[in-house]
């Protein structure tokens, strides 16, 4: 038996779905069909389908397979495996697995391919500045939020990426590193509203704060 066109890596984004074709061979002097099983684990939800029409693409409503069909002497079939790559797979971050094909009639005999999936990712970093180090009594501070896209994946801000975040409470007496995340955020003065990514860095900083904040999608109606 012979399990061929596995490549070495696969790239995949973190949240969406990949399919790695193959193929399987009866090398055996026997007609044999063969179990397929794979080392991803269970939070890649594996899948195997036939790729009857050799496409290396999955039909609509094509169910998944366990084993290939009887095969002659000889005689090829190929296959994809489906894989959603987690969404808490960070950029870079490389899972290594087999494709393995074991023989219904001899499970003494088997192939297995190794190959590593690569997350690529969105990967947002979020720095906070401050336009000077030190104020007299009734000096004003300006605060920046600037985030950087650190992985290999575009991110755009679409309306349902992004929130929007309106202060509804005073400020008046919380702690001073609540009021820098406010400055930092944009939020000025007491029901403004600014639109910011909907990340889970900003996130982060709604959270410490929601005493303070209401926050709704920005493509929601209010």
């Amino acid at each position: 038996m012979e399990l061929s066109e596995v490549r070495a890596q696969y790239v995949g984004t973190s949240g969406e779905t990949i399919v790695i074709p193959f193929v399987v061979t009866n090398r055996g002097n026997a007609e044999d069909a063969f179990q397929l099983t794979s080392t991803l684990p269970p939070s890649f939800q594996p899948a195997f389908f036939h790729d009857v029409e050799g496409t290396g693409h999955i039909r609509a409503e094509e169910p998944s397979v366990t084993e290939t069909p009887r095969l002659g002497i000889g005689q090829k079939a190929r296959f994809v495996l489906r894989a959603r790559v987690p969404v808490e797979m960070s950029d870079g971050f490389a899972q290594a697995f087999e494709i393995k094909a074991t023989s219904r009639f001899d499970p003494s005999v088997s192939q297995a391919a190794s190959a590593t999936l690569v997350a690529s990712a969105r990967s947002l970093r979020g720095t906070l500045l401050v336009d000077r180090t030190s104020v007299k009594p009734g000096d004003s501070l300006s605060y920046t939020l600037s985030l950087t896209n650190a992985g290999s994946v575009e991110q755009k801000a679409t309306p349902k990426e992004t929130l929007a975040i309106t202060l509804v409470r005073s400020p008046i007496g919380t702690p001073r590193s609540h009021r820098i995340i406010l400055r930092g955020l944009g939020l000025r003065r007491l029901r403004h509203t600014v639109i910011r990514p909907n990340t889970p860095q900003v996130k982060g900083l709604v959270h410490k704060l929601a005493y303070l904040l209401e926050v709704r999608e920005a493509g929601q109606a209010t």
